[in-house]
């Protein structure tokens, strides 16, 4: 009883642990030319974030549409959440001098938080930069300048802005990264500005068959031609969930550029598409056993609270699985089973971030592990397997074992009660039985009497109690041995919960897709990770589930695969109708199971 107090105790203090709020602005640099254009970028931390409020500011022009927009949401050891806002904004000045961005208010759980000041110190362009084009004629021709010999005597509108889309490797393996750069390329001259029209966003080309995530945008200078260009580059890493050719579409870009001449200003309006582009995607090798999902390159580490503990005093067992790849197919260690212990449910934290070669992905896995017997405890090795597409190999990752030196408790045995633990270690201990309670006012002795339905009820009760408790702990170790059976037992209870929680989360279709997903993988006993709607197509086939249940439950799958490949979001009205449906297509997959 005490180690489950303490569990209880540690799981409430985590729950407990909220994420601070945190606003913070920054900018590029703190010197910038007039004309020039650089980035406000503003970040908070905390529960429930609402969007900044940009002010107007005397002296900058400033887009208020985010040109970077980045949320992630973080969960905690003990449940808890919270959540990460990134939003870049850009802005010109438009005069020289000092110039104050006043602080940027942001809602942060109710809370009404504000950034700090930043000073801006605006000055001349430099006299090294090139005299402004002269474009006298626009749809396409050349820019006409009064000094002939000028780099940009030459340079057509096609050539003033223009847009490229390139990726890294075009032939890799299910599962592997390929990094898509979409950029956008403006000649770097004070007398050449370039944007999209107000409240635009920028559209990614179509991925179909590609698990999508979005880079933070940046800004550099490159050289092409001779000429020097301000590029702007969106990124985005995809990972290929089927193999053949797949195709990245044509990105599609639509603004304008403006001009300022010896005759006033000139504008052009742009309509750029880039070709597409062919990726040969080669199919993962035949799988070990214990392949867990995961591509990418990975380490594991496994790591006691202590090695010595008394009998039911519970240690933990913290395991951290950190490198690049899908964070969204990346599997698990699984834990050996260990008799004679009481293992808790795993607490896990993952936290996906960027980094210079892509995706990083950090998973971390806590088990609370008490043991029922004073014999030593021994954790067997724990693995994780993963496919290394540099290397074309699967990898198993080791670690363990470990051994626990486990100490009598003294006194009274207080033994964590759960499912793993045995029925012949359940005692009652009786303290010095021959001390008896003292009658101080004895009163008039008198005969006592039952009746025979009395009598029959409690000579009844102690084997009944027998027989109930004896179902009941078999139950449970099959429960604990049997994970094949356990898995499909709570699968839909579980399902259920998930589907409820994916009405509120951010992204209601990925939520509905793995919740249906995990249903089926714990119907049929396989990894839930990295598992399509083509694999969900073939499982169901193996167990001769067909007919309208099993095209009910993919044309779910399929319709939220294309709503997270083509980007286009669905209705709220959708996601209900997919949500009751879901419930509905299990329920049938469940009745078809279990009259086969």
């Amino acid at each position: 009883m005490h180690a489950a107090a303490y569990l209880g105790f540690v799981w409430a203090a985590a729950l407990g642990a909220g994420t601070a709020p945190f606003v913070k602005a920054t900018v590029d640099s703190t010197s910038v030319g007039r004309g020039s254009s650089f980035l406000i970028r503003i970040e908070a931390r905390g529960g429930d974030i609402k969007e900044p409020e940009i002010p107007d500011v005397d002296g900058l022009v400033i887009d208020k549409h985010p040109q970077i927009t980045e949320d992630q949401f973080h969960f905690s050891l003990g449940g808890g959440r919270g959540a990460s806002m990134v939003r870049g904004y850009v802005a010109r000045a438009t005069r020289t001098g000092k110039i104050t961005i006043p602080p940027i208010v942001v809602r942060v759980d109710g809370q009404e938080l504000r950034t700090e000041p930043i000073e801006l110190m605006v000055t001349e362009a430099p006299a090294s930069v090139r005299p402004p084009p002269n474009p006298s004629r626009i749809r396409g021709e050349n820019f006409a300048n009064d000094q002939a010999d000028s780099p940009e005597s030459a340079l057509t509108w096609d050539e003033a802005v223009f847009t490229t889309s390139d990726v890294d490797k075009k032939e890799v393996f299910v599962g592997e990264p390929v990094r898509l750069t979409l950029s956008l390329w403006v000649i770097e001259s004070d007398s050449v500005q370039a944007g999209t029209p107000p409240g635009a966003r920028i559209q990614y080309p179509t991925t179909e068959g590609f698990y999508a995530l979005e880079r933070e945008p940046r800004v550099n200078r490159q050289t092409r031609d001779g000429r020097q260009y301000q590029v702007r580059q969106y990124q985005q890493i995809l990972y290929p969930t089927v193999p053949g050719e797949l195709t990245i579409g044509s990105w599609h870009w639509e603004g304008f550029a403006q001009a300022l001449t010896r005759i006033g200003i000139q504008t052009r309006e742009y309509d750029r598409q880039t070709p597409p582009i062919t990726i040969l995607v080669k199919p993962l090798p035949d799988q070990p056993a214990n392949f867990s999902g995961a591509v990418g390159d990975f380490v594991l580490e496994a790591k006691l609270s202590r090695y010595e503990t008394m009998q039911g005093t519970p240690i933990q067992l913290t395991l951290r699985l950190a490198g690049h790849g899908n964070p969204n197919a990346m599997g698990e260690p699984q834990l050996p089973s260990i008799p004679g212990v009481y293992i808790s449910d795993p607490q896990k934290d993952t936290r996906p971030s960027n980094d210079a070669q892509g995706f990083s992905v950090e998973k971390t896995i806590a088990y609370s592990i008490a043991p029922v017997e004073s014999n030593d405890l021994t954790i067997p090795e724990i693995e994780f397997c993963y496919f290394d597409p540099q290397a074309a190999t699967y990898k198993t990752l080791k670690q363990g074992p470990f051994t626990v030196k486990v100490l009598r408790a003294p006194g009274q045995q207080r033994v964590v009660f759960g499912e793993s633990v045995p029925s012949d270690k359940v005692k009652l201990d009786v303290v010095e039985e021959s001390i008896l309670p003292l009658i101080a006012a004895p009163a008039a002795l008198r005969p006592g009497g039952s009746s025979s339905v009395d009598e029959l009820l409690w000579l009844l009760l102690p084997p009944a109690g027998y027989v109930a408790a004896a179902t009941l702990m078999a139950r449970r170790r099959r429960f604990t041995r049997d994970t094949r059976y356990a898995r499909a037992y709570y699968a839909k209870g579980k399902a259920h919960k998930r589907v409820r929680a994916a009405m509120k989360a951010t992204d209601p279709s990925q939520e509905l897709y793995r919740a249906l997903v995990g249903f089926l993988a714990d119907k049929f006993d396989v990894p839930e990770a990295g598992i399509t709607s083509a694999d969900v197509e073939r499982l169901v086939g193996e167990k001769g589930v067909n007919g309208e249940p099993t095209e009910s439950v993919l044309k779910i799958l399929r319709a939220c695969e294309r709503e997270r490949y083509a980007g286009a979001p669905l209705s709220r009205d959708e996601i209900e109708a997919l949500a009751h449906a879901a419930l509905k297509g299990m329920e049938d997959i469940e009745v078809a199971l279990r009259r086969d």
